[in-house]
């Protein structure tokens, strides 16, 4: 059975199972770097917003022999039967996020529209109905921010029609959906042995010097007193660029002096690597590596380590401290 004849077939399963006021349909999703997936949405009349239900995995488990029933006599029927009560059930835990106030309201979400920072030419097919900003070779899309029920993140792209009824464009909500970036999602910098040493389960090492925590922690601090450079600068220190929610972190490259500030802190230059929307590398070039083996790193990493959707960019950047430019 083919995928498209699959999602029909639960679509048509599912429906009398639902109340008066629902309906179903099937809905193809253009996600980030061209990855398109086809949901089932469940429409409630007068409710704004309506759950989406990924049918990918559903399709991969319907494909493995038995995996609903162990009886070899279980009829096609009863098999999407099954299915449509599987996603019935999970949908009784799904997050939802509070639907009290109207999200289609400008009033009402300017101070949750937000910023993230994905590919420009992986984007090309979404880019065309998506007001965006350019970043070097990347570009800013705008999204409002959902705090949903069980304490994880959603959010709502804004396409083409939305700013077109709040009749803004991109470069006026732009500076507001900053302030509510920096605001919701505030920078966090955390040096790189660290962070490996926790992936391998080990503690980081508690002798590094206090004084570069401090210094990540006063670097990414908008809340106190101006910046001032440390007079002991962090000598060779990598860093993992991101927010406290570790969600679309590699945004926090656009908040005002940020990278002025890393490149004050190390009184050098140094390389900036997407390694993925949630976060950037910081490698000081101090160290000694070579641009080209980053960027060949950087490709392996992404065609290994790192989701089609999460994928970010292929090649470093550099920030000259002399310029204060990022090249």
């Amino acid at each position: 059975m083919d995928y498209e004849t699959f999602t029909e077939k639960v679509r048509k399963h599912i429906q009398p199972f639902l109340k008066p006021n629902q309906n179903a349909r099937l809905k193809h999703i253009l996600k980030n770097n061209g990855c398109e997936y086809t949901s089932l949405i469940i429409d409630t009349e007068g409710e704004p917003l309506a759950p989406a239900i990924y049918l990918e995995n559903f399709y991969d488990s319907f494909l493995e022999e038995n995996i609903y029933f162990n009886n070899d006599q279980v009829t096609e029927d009863d098999r999407f039967d099954a299915i449509a009560h599987r996603i019935l059930l999970g949908m009784e835990h799904l997050a939802q996020p509070d639907l009290s106030e109207d999200l289609r309201d400008y009033k009402t979400v300017r101070d949750r529209i937000c910023l993230k920072l994905v590919s420009r030419s992986e984007n090309v097919d979404l880019l065309k109905h998506t007001p965006s900003i350019a970043f070097h070779d990347l570009c800013v899309l705008f999204f409002i921010h959902l705090e949903m029920s069980d304490r994880t993140f959603g959010c709502i792209l804004l396409k083409e029609e939305q700013f077109l009824k709040w009749n803004l464009t991109p470069t006026a909500l732009y500076p507001v959906a900053l302030e509510n970036t920096m605001r919701i999602f505030p920078a966090e910098l955390c040096a790189l042995q660290s962070v490996l040493l926790s992936m391998c389960k080990n503690d980081p090492d508690d002798t590094q010097e206090a004084h570069n925590r401090d210094t990540m922690k006063k670097i990414c601090d908008y809340s106190g007193d101006a910046w001032q450079a440390p007079k002991n600068p962090m000598i060779h220190q990598s860093m993992v660029l991101t927010n406290k929610n570790k969600y679309f972190g590699a945004t926090a490259v656009l908040y005002p002096q940020l990278l002025n500030r890393i490149g004050d802190a190390l009184q050098g230059s140094y390389y900036l690597i997407p390694s993925s929307v949630h976060e950037m590398l910081i490698l000081p070039s101090s160290i000694g590596i070579d641009s080209r083996e980053i960027d060949e790193m950087i490709r392996e990493i992404n065609k290994t380590e790192v989701s089609a959707e999460e994928v970010l960019g292929t090649h470093c950047y550099y920030f000259d401290y002399k310029s204060y430019a990022l090249i």
